[in-house]
């Protein structure tokens, strides 16, 4: 089942909205404003229906129309080739509860381009995963229960030795005491 548009919350709205504050890049209120057209989002609904003549009404839910055109703004302001949206990545582990009992380099699924830059991070959070090249894959908040990844810990490319299920675990454990 599809929605034209799906609300979603925010973390950068609530929790760490001070640490966000700023990030905002100029291209972003542009891409904000196709994302407000009606009638663009709309046409993506209307197109994604066109796929299963019960797909407004059935099924489990996809993706909204609204996200389909996000991925299509962000490719097309970033020029991103699917090469460079979809691969394998090295990682290498630097701790944290996030990251907790994995192998010191783990090898992930990347499906897109987008990065948080060490060098903008707030002192409040922490890298507790690093590409080859030095991007951030998993970040964690220093003082709170809170952390995050810059992939898909569920996709097939992910589950090597069961590294994506276990990152999924210590993700619903983050706020529970450690017991070693």
């Amino acid at each position: 089942m599809i929605d034209p548009r799906r609300a979603q919350l925010s973390f950068g709205d609530k929790l760490i909205a001070e640490e966000v504050d700023g990030l905002y890049e100029e291209w972003m209120f542009h891409a904000d404003a196709v994302l407000a057209d009606e009638v663009i989002v709309m046409a993506a609904y209307e197109a994604l229906a066109k796929r299963h003549r019960l797909s407004r009404t059935r099924g489990r839910r996809g993706f909204s129309a609204e996200v389909v055109v996000r991925l299509l703004v962000l490719k097309h302001a970033r020029n991103w080739s699917y090469a460079v949206l979809e691969r394998e990545v090295r990682v290498e582990v630097r701790g944290g509860r996030l990251m907790r009992s994995l192998p010191n380099e783990i090898v992930i699924g990347r499906y897109h381009s987008l990065f948080v830059e060490c060098d903008s991070m707030p002192d409040v959070l922490t890298v507790t995963a690093l590409t080859e090249d030095g991007v951030a894959m998993a970040i964690e908040h220093k003082s709170l229960p809170v952390g995050g990844v810059q992939f898909h810990p569920e996709s097939l490319m992910s589950l090597g030795g069961e590294v994506g299920l276990r990152i999924v675990e210590n993700a619903f454990r983050l706020g529970m005491p450690v017991n070693d």
